[in-house]
Order: structure tokens, then sequence, then C-alpha cells
């Protein structure tokens, strides 16, 4: 039987890594249905080159063709009724912020679309249009260089770097490396970031743990990440309180689709 869905990956180009983890595209065969995006700490600009996806949780709100996707500190249940094709953008928080030119905390759980932001009514065109996924990157990537500008922050450096898995540890931990106190960094992300230190730090470990247990081509799985938890009682604790999934529940969905998007669960 063939996969219900295929999934490539592009990593970005050395000078737009600061601001782009990489290019993604979701091509389905068969998937359609109602499924969950678990909470995801990567902002993202979305082109649906075909099909369309509604979020029941937001009183079956029609999600924007094109769009910039802030990151999700919660589950969302959405559906589409016929096969996706999506074009990915992944973004880092730094990007989000040079993209929009606002802090990313504005952006958190909100999808702005293309069409109301400057000169990107031809880039969503031009994505529609494009036959191949390597000329959708190349589209992108060469729009994304004239709007991308330098955005300076340390709380933008700590952020990319719980999301990335490069920074790791307690609240306490992370405030002393960076010679602040703990009160000004969960204030300044409150502020800037929008979700707090401490539930970044959960997702982080969580996304790891779910890319061991189905493999995603896009994140290298890490070895240890199933060790970041105490028992199978506490990884399974935060699998319910993050995603409202046991593990088994997640690897199950899996089984049954076939599939290996790291953060779309079919239910």
């Amino acid at each position: 039987m063939s996969a219900p869905t295929s999934f490539q990956f592009c990593a970005s180009q050395e000078a737009q890594r600061p601001y782009v983890a990489g290019f993604a595209q979701r091509n389905d065969i068969s998937l359609s249905g109602r499924a969950l995006e678990l909470p995801l700490l990567y902002p993202l600009l979305q082109v649906f080159v075909r099909g369309a996806y509604r979020i029941e949780s937001e009183r079956d709100r029609d999600v924007p063709r094109a769009a910039v996707w802030g990151a999700s500190d919660h589950v969302m249940v959405c559906r589409h009724t016929e096969p996706l094709q999506v074009f990915v953008v992944i973004l880092t928080t730094r990007g989000l912020a040079s993209l929009l030119r606002t802090s990313p905390a504005s952006v958190l759980n909100r999808r702005i679309a293309l069409d109301e932001l400057d000169n990107c009514v031809c880039l969503e065109r031009d994505l529609c249009e494009a036959q191949s996924f390597d000329e959708r990157v190349a589209i992108a990537s060469a729009w994304l260089s004239t709007r991308l500008m330098p955005v300076e922050s340390p709380l933008l450096d700590v952020a990319d770097a719980i999301a990335e898995g490069k920074l790791r540890g307690s609240v306490r931990e992370i405030a002393a490396r960076q010679r602040i106190s703990e009160r000004s960094l969960q204030r300044g992300f409150a502020r800037e970031i929008g979700w707090s230190v401490k539930q970044g730090l959960r997702v982080a470990r969580l996304q790891r743990a779910m890319n061991g247990l189905n493999p995603s081509s896009w994140r290298p799985v890490d070895e240890s990440a199933l060790l970041e938890f105490c028992d199978d009682a506490h990884l399974g604790h935060e699998f319910v309180a993050l995603t409202s999934l046991t593990p088994g529940a997640y690897q199950r969905s899996k089984a049954a689709t076939g599939d290996r998007l790291l953060n779309t669960v079919y239910i």
C-alpha cells in the first residue's frame, strides 16, 4: 500500500539560517478528515497549493490559503475534505520577528494572511503556479532575501535555541546562563515571545520524544530524548497534558495512517 502522503524537506541556505529552518512540502495522496494540530514552537509560512483547511476548534474558521502562522501553544482540531498539497517555510522565532516587523508574542496562536502584508500577493500566485518543490524553494528563498532584515534580541536567541533543542534545563539554569534573573527572563518572554520559558521547554522536549516515536524527515532523531523523562508515567503525563493523547494513541494513529507528519495526528 502506498503512503497516504509524501513529505519533502530542504534545509535553508546558510545566509538565511538564522531566520529560516528550512522548506517543506506535504503532498497528500489519500489523507483527509479530522486531525489534531499539536503545539509547535516554530512559526510557519504556509501556502495551500491544493485543498483547504478548517479549524473546528475555532468556530469552524477557514484557514487563509496563504498565511504566516505564529507559534502555537495548544492543540487545534482541524479538518479537510480533500487531499492537501501544502508548501511550508519553517521560520525561526527570529525569522518571524524579521518578516513581520513585530514581536512574535503578537502572532502567538494567530494566522496572518499574506494578502494583509505588503508585496506578498505575487508570492502566493508564484508558489501556486510553480510545478515542483525545488521551484517553490527557489521562489520562496528569493522572496525572503528581499524581506528579511537583521533583528537583534537576546530573547530571540534563547527562544530559537529552546525550539532547536540546543538549550535545555530548568528556567533557573537558563536564566543563569543568560546572566539575568528568572523574573526578568520570564517577563521578557511573556512580553516578546508569547509562550513562557517553561512551556517552551516542555513542548520542545515533547517534540523530541514524538520524533523518536515517529521519526520525521526534517528533524534528526535525538536518541536521548526519551531519557529526558523520569519514567514512562512522566512521559505519559506530559503527552496527555500537552497533546490530549497518550504516547500509545499517538503511535497507533501514525501506524494506522503510515504518515510521518510530526505535529499532525489524524483522529
